[in-house]
């Protein structure tokens, strides 16, 4: 009996396990046999005769290397009759290949037209999107992929030029279009090339951002009241996005979507472009490409999705996530549509719903 389970009542002697056996890739099996045979060993490491099926044949297959013992038992280490253990084979000792979004390949060169915040966005880094050992990405991984080459592409886009954008509350009275023609014409005066000043985002009414140069922008904000402007704000960003600051990010865009599948989308999807929705595949490859540079048209799409006749109910809208922003946006664009309105709160790990928050 063992010592530990003397004198407890209900417990009888301790049952003797079998052995647990590793599988050894036949290249590795060292002292278990070579080949495609079955050896069994003992739990010290040695091979007990007359148990492998032909051992010692050459093959591919696997054997079945030495035991591992249990603590405690000879073999262990445990004890003072320890005996060492095999190495770990070298095909067990890998970590199984991981998927990657971005294929191998060196970053992307210098486009042949010369320096400039351009990057040329080789073929190696298109081919297949794959992975280690031939393994293609998801595409759910491929538009992933694409995002970030569009926010690489941005990114030094926007440090070529000093720029930004500028939120703009204003009123019915606001004269946004004549704002930012005088803010270029104000730059031009600092001798800069081509300024650009422009409205980016149509949030809701009386309400926009415009982005440019930085210099078009604190023009803005120093006679924010010769335009009506009630408030104006700089947003944190690092760049003048959406306008034509953003052009040397075109093609990179171009070029990878051109290596995605795009299939017509199940549900109505709008663009931000021009607010309708999209009608085919290539419609979309071409409108991804254009919002780069084109402004965001939100309380267009707003209009388009909740216009119809009078009398018809408007639909259950729901906003899920931290604050209420879209749903302010959405009282402003249309009040009938904000009464069918619905905010789902977030909840922390944890947290109990039906406790007030």
């Amino acid at each position: 009996e063992c010592p530990g389970r003397a004198g407890r009542p209900g417990l009888g002697p301790k049952r003797e396990r079998p052995p647990r056996l590793l599988e050894l890739p036949a290249a590795s099996a060292g002292c278990c046999g070579r080949g495609g045979a079955v050896a069994r060993c003992d739990r010290g490491g040695r091979r007990i005769p007359g148990r492998a099926g032909g051992g010692g044949t050459a093959g591919a297959g696997p054997v079945l290397g030495a035991a591992l013992p249990r603590p405690g038992q000879p073999g262990s280490g445990h004890g003072p009759r320890a005996a060492p253990l095999p190495a770990r084979p070298r095909a067990l000792r890998r970590r199984p290949p991981r998927a990657r979004l971005r294929p191998a390949g060196a970053e992307p060169a210098r486009a042949a037209g010369g320096p400039g915040p351009h990057r040329a966005l080789p073929a190696r880094r298109l081919r297949g999107f794959a992975g280690r050992r031939g393994e293609t990405t998801s595409p759910a991984a491929r538009g992933l992929y694409a995002v970030k080459i569009r926010a690489e592409a941005m990114q030094e886009a926007s440090e070529a030029v000093p720029s930004g954008m500028l939120s703009v509350l204003g009123q019915r009275q606001s004269k946004f279009t004549v704002a930012c023609l005088e803010a270029q014409e104000h730059c031009k005066t600092r001798g800069i090339e081509n300024p650009v000043c422009v409205v980016s985002n149509y949030l809701f009414p009386d309400c926009r951002v415009i982005s440019g140069h930085l210099e078009a922008l604190q023009f803005l904000q120093k006679n924010s009241s010769k335009y009506h402007f009630r408030r104006t704000k700089m947003l944190p960003v690092s760049g003048g996005f959406h306008t034509r600051l953003m052009e040397p990010a075109v093609e990179p865009l171009v070029q990878v979507l051109k290596a995605i599948d795009v299939k017509k989308p199940l549900v109505s999807v709008h663009s931000n472009v021009d607010g309708n929705r999209y009608m085919h595949p290539k419609h979309i490859q071409k409108l991804l490409a254009q919002q780069v540079v084109s402004p965001v048209k939100w309380e267009q799409t707003m209009h388009a999705i909740y216009e119809r006749r009078k009398g018809t109910a408007f639909p259950q809208t729901f906003e899920v996530g931290p604050g209420k922003q879209l749903g302010a946006i959405l009282r402003s664009c249309n009040l009938q549509a904000w009464r069918s309105y619905s905010h789902v709160e977030v909840l922390e790990a944890g947290e109990d719903p039906e406790e007030p928050l």
